[in-house]
């Protein structure tokens, strides 16, 4: 029994939406039994809770509730503050109370369509169980006849097979057909360079201008680049030429020296002579009355399954039943991590695997400002998350700008943020694989991003690198990247073997908060690419804590630094570690 009432602060941290804290206070005389203080904190947050709490012990490390005795135990030793999460939908009722990981009634088969229905150059087209195999790059010159796009690297790092893809939203994104699967696109208005124009009918401004410019000479790489800046156009009719050459990032040709090519796409930048000369293909009528559906493909030759539910639900329940078939499960957004897997391990396989697309359930692509930071769903994409951050402050901006280092425009305007985080994590985990040096992991471990998970079904909240060495199944619902402190400094930096589309061999980041004396209040230094995986350098953290910035500091920091990588695990190139070491260094 309690011989005094006690108040606690409870952190309710919903899957989406606002996390909330409330003070709550345990009557006296209340004894002390988990289902008790469950009733209490249900009354008080107005809602069902699942059977458990957490609390972060002395060292930080994150502490389940669940039974009588371990309740008993923290608030003996102090704990007054836990964190909560709502009941699942999949959560029973059992004796009163609620249990996780119950089998939860699945969506009926039959609400499931099996019919994929989309645009091409403005022709409607529907299609009964596509294969999850098919690209969209095979199907366009194999079924439809449409060789204007051309097959070149097949891993998304030429950009010639380019095509725009406007999604139901009316936004278009030049995207890379060979990665895209077919399954993909439903709802979605697919536009080559055939669907621009012709020299048998008439060219479009864009395909004249790269000709008469001589920005094609062998020709084979040139509607990519055509249909990159169509993209480019279509989200803003005018640019600078600045943007207009930032946006080639993902293009590559063998002829030109890129000089006419530029030249030519630059007369449509502001100020230009073809500004306002741009010409949109219509949207089809039938696009705005589309009606998003669950859908299911299957290939019974290959084992692969496609699903895109709509419904948190829905991701739960196809989930339980590929696992339970026996299928490799493998959660996608823009499928783009095929593009760089077959250098991460020696055989990647796809055969006998259920694909599950998240771009569709509403909750995982909400974006906005809260409380604590800015909140950000798991399937938004790395361009829409840098377009947001540059809204924000200095530390927001220092952000979005190195994470423009990521891939190529082709590869970040669908790509999602967590599925660069989760491919670090894979590569962290599994031993045959290349570890991923993730510019993403290491931006939000600067910024004190954390993350809510779905862990095994149990919903849990934790810091980025604290995941990327989590075991077990996950799925990242959302992030959350704080606001920086009034008197921070944050910097970034990337060093890689060209300017654009190229991993880090060095990456590093620093978030620093300085006293009004300019003594060091705290400090986060995150390092990557000079040890085997990326790291906290705590050592070099605790030499700037409570310091003056001054020449004693940096040599301080310096040492430190330099035994934080001899501690680390080391990426196994010997040959490269002084050079990287050296280049850490420099960073700092």
């Amino acid at each position: 029994m309690w011989k005094s009432s006690i108040h606690v602060k409870v952190l309710l941290v919903p899957f989406f939406g606002e996390d909330v804290e409330e003070t709550v206070v345990l009557p006296k005389g209340t004894a002390t039994r988990w289902s008790e203080m469950m009733s209490v904190l249900q009354d008080s947050f107005k809602q069902l809770l699942s059977s458990y709490a957490t609390y972060l012990d002395e060292e930080g490390a994150v502490i389940t509730i669940t039974t009588d005795a371990e309740l008993q135990e923290a608030l003996t030793s102090k704990v007054r503050s836990f964190t909560v999460s709502p009941q699942l939908s999949s959560e029973r009722q059992v004796d009163g109370w609620q249990y996780l990981n119950s089998p939860s009634q699945e969506v009926e088969h039959q609400s499931w369509s099996n019919e994929l229905h989309f645009w091409v150059n403005g022709e409607e087209v529907r299609l009964t169980n596509p294969s999850p195999s098919i690209t969209l790059l095979d199907w366009l010159r194999e079924s439809k006849g449409l060789t204007g796009t051309h097959v070149g690297c097949g891993e998304g790092g030429c950009g010639i097979c380019t095509v725009a893809l406007v999604l139901p939203s009316g936004e278009a994104v030049p995207i890379n057909s060979c990665l895209r699967r077919l399954c993909a696109v439903d709802g979605c208005h697919v536009v080559n360079t055939q669907g621009l124009g012709s020299v048998k009918g008439e060219l479009h401004p864009l395909q004249k201008a790269i000709a008469d410019g001589n920005g094609s000479q062998c020709g084979f790489c040139t509607p990519g680049w055509v249909m990159n800046m169509y993209s480019l156009l279509e989200k803003n009719a005018t640019p600078s030429k600045e943007v207009v050459e930032q946006n080639f990032d993902g293009n590559l040709c063998r002829c030109t020296g890129y000089r006419p090519i530029l030249d030519s796409f630059g007369d449509f930048a502001e100020g230009g002579k073809c500004c306002g000369s741009h010409k949109s293909v219509p949207l089809p009528s039938g696009m705005q009355d589309h009606e998003v559906t669950p859908l299911h493909f299957t290939d019974v030759a290959t084992g692969e399954e496609y699903y895109r539910p709509v419904t948190v639900t829905q991701i739960m329940d196809v989930s339980k039943k590929a696992s339970r078939d026996n299928k490799q499960v493998r959660y996608m957004c823009g499928n783009t991590a095929v593009g760089v897997e077959k250098y991460l391990t020696k055989d990647p396989q796809y055969a006998n695997t259920a694909f599950i697309d998240l771009n569709f359930v509403a909750e995982f692509s909400e974006s906005r400002v809260g409380q604590f930071g800015f909140h950000v769903g798991s399937a938004v994409s790395i361009e829409s998350l840098i377009s947001q951050l540059e809204q924000g402050d200095d530390a927001f901006k220092a952000y979005a700008d190195h994470l423009k280092r990521i891939a190529s425009v082709q590869i970040r305007s669908v790509a999602s943020w967590a599925g660069n985080l989760m491919l670090c994590r894979e590569s962290a985990l599994k031993k045959d694989f290349s570890y991923f040096p993730s510019d993403l992991v290491l931006v939000l471990a600067t910024a004190h991003a954390s993350v809510k998970v779905l862990v095994e079904g149990r919903p849990r909240i934790m810091g980025v690198l604290d995941l990327m060495q989590l075991p077990g199944s996950v799925v990242v619902l959302s992030a959350t990247i704080p606001q920086a402190c009034k008197h921070s400094f944050v910097k970034t930096y990337k060093m890689m073997k060209r300017h654009v589309f190229s991993h880090a061999i060095v990456n590093f980041g620093a978030n620093l908060t300085l006293n009004p004396d300019r003594t060091v209040r705290s400090a986060t230094v995150i390092l990557g690419g000079a040890t085997s995986t990326i790291m906290a350098a705590g050592r070099t953290e605790m030499a700037l804590v409570h310091k003056p910035m001054n020449e004693a500091t940096l040599i301080a920091a310096i040492t430190a630094l330099e035994s934080d990588i001899d501690a680390s695990p080391s990426t196994g190139e010997l040959d490269s570690m002084a050079y990287k070491k050296s280049t850490a260094v420099g960073f700092l």
